[in-house]
């Protein structure tokens, strides 16, 4: 008797799941969802978009889209300072003491960026070779967000920069110093699409001892206030 009741219930009930309005208003909601854009490529694009506004500005304006970061942020020097800095209030507070002290040095400060592209996906950062100039692989600012979206998902961007620093002359230094600075950076992004790591990858020419005693010590001190944790030293620093 109960198992017979029971089938008449399920015979009434599947028609009701499986009725063609259903039906039809279930495959449109998994259309809409497949048509609708990843949160992941619109964070993406969000930050590349950003990042090509602020690091040309950066040292009129400083970092302005602090959302892009993710709140464990990593800022890697393996070849200089050998530093490791986690968290985004201790990035964004090395990156105000850069901009400050960088106009100690300069009274003119250019910074622009002349190159970006998308990493390959399984790419090994240690063992990368940041030195090749085959620019047909690279992208220019105005192709950039075409080359997003033919890469499809995007985990590291590298961004290639140049800066032309200009100290006026003064009673002691009667003529103008100059001094050019190319380097470049990779970013990577964590699984939900903020920036997970800045590294610095190469500077050239590379910093002096005394100008890198003087950073490592101020991102140490400043690291300390900020941080939970110590700065994290990699082994021959």
């Amino acid at each position: 008797m109960l198992l017979a009741r029971s089938s008449f219930c399920l015979k009434r009930t599947l028609p009701f799941i499986y009725s063609r309005s259903r039906l039809i208003h279930s495959s449109t909601n998994i259309k809409q969802k497949e048509d609708r854009p990843k949160e992941y490529e619109l964070r993406v694009g969000y930050a590349i978009a950003t990042l090509q506004d602020d690091i040309p500005h950066f040292f009129q304006k400083g970092l302005t889209g602090h959302s892009i970061y993710s709140h464990d942020i990593i800022l890697s020097d393996p070849h200089y300072t050998k530093l490791s800095i986690h968290g985004r209030t201790p990035y964004l507070g090395i990156a105000q003491m850069l901009k400050w002290s960088t106009s100690l040095y300069f009274d003119t400060i250019l910074l622009e960026i002349t190159r970006m592209r998308v990493l390959p996906t399984d790419i090994d950062i240690d063992n990368y070779d940041d030195t090749d100039d085959d620019f047909s692989s690279f992208s220019s600012i105005d192709d950039m967000e075409n080359d997003v979206k033919s890469k499809g998902i995007v985990r590291c961007l590298e961004v290639r920069w140049k800066l032309r620093g200009t100290k006026n002359p003064t009673f002691f230094q009667p003529e103008p110093r100059i001094r050019h600075i190319e380097g470049v950076f990779i970013y990577k992004f964590d699984h939900q699409g903020y920036i997970g790591e800045h590294r610095i990858q190469r500077i050239v020419p590379p910093p002096s001892r005394r100008v890198l005693l003087m950073h490592s010590l101020g991102v140490r001190l400043r690291s300390l206030f900020w941080e939970k944790r110590p700065p994290i030293l990699n082994p021959g620093f």
